[in-house]
């Protein structure tokens, strides 16, 4: 599933779609981190801790939907919500001692914490909540480029730097989750005792490694760039206003 989600994301890359590839990366990447819980455990408590909070998550939203067409008179909603329910009850009763001391699933930053890679949850995860739900700075930069009186060559300036600053981050974090994902499959290999595999995947993420290095001295180099744009933005507006 998640080298699907790999594909998907060089794919998007390939056509220029690099929305796409930032919200792919995202769930990439928090697919790996779980695949690392996975991994590390040597009980069956997270895979456990996993199920469970699927399993409950889904009953708590089929309850909202037959409640939902109870209370606005759609017996049909009310039927499918009502019949997803039962569906569910009948799968969580398979496993009888699912809920037997099994703690709850942790969010998301605790299960970057727990997997040894806190800091990334701010750099990477969070970073790219914003290409998941709503696009608000791709819609703010298009905004304040439109909203400021300034000459037609210093616009076309600044709309060059904010889509280059995008198609960095859509590369950035495409990157890190294929190395992620290397991580997590280094760690399944390690257990199963593959030391080919793991050989393997450890050439892969030093090749990722290298190329984030640089991609990362050109980052600072266009995001430099970019801020003197917007600065030379705002001081245009301000002259104006005066």
């Amino acid at each position: 599933m998640v080298a699907d989600l790999n594909n998907g994301i060089l794919q998007s890359l390939k056509i220029k779609s690099y929305s796409a590839a930032e919200a792919l990366s995202r769930t990439s990447l928090e697919n790996s981190i779980n695949l690392m819980l996975f991994s590390d455990d040597k009980s069956s408590a997270r895979p456990k801790s996993f199920f469970l909070g699927y399993l409950n998550k889904t009953l708590d939203n089929a309850r909202k939907w037959h409640k939902f067409g109870v209370k606005n008179d759609d017996p049909e909603s009310a039927k499918r919500g009502l019949e997803l329910e039962k569906s569910f009850l009948v799968m969580k009763s398979m496993f009888g001692d699912l809920e037997q001391g099994t703690k709850g699933w942790p969010d998301a930053y605790s299960r970057f914490e727990q997997a040894g890679h806190a800091l990334f949850y701010h750099v990477l995860f969070s970073s790219a909540s914003d290409s998941t739900h709503g696009f608000g700075s791709d819609v703010f930069n298009q905004f304040l480029g439109e909203l400021v009186p300034c000459q037609d060559d210093e616009k076309l300036a600044y709309f060059k730097r904010t889509k280059a600053e995008k198609i960095s981050f859509a590369y950035y974090l495409a990157t890190n989750a294929v190395l992620f994902y290397c991580a997590a499959a280094s760690r399944i290999a390690a257990r199963a005792e593959d030391l080919a595999a793991f050989d393997k995947f450890a050439i892969i993420a030093n090749a990722l490694e290298s190329m984030l290095s640089e991609h990362e001295h050109l980052a600072i180099t266009c995001l430099d760039s970019l801020a003197q744009a917007r600065k030379r933005l705002e001081e245009i507006k301000s002259s104006k206003g005066t």
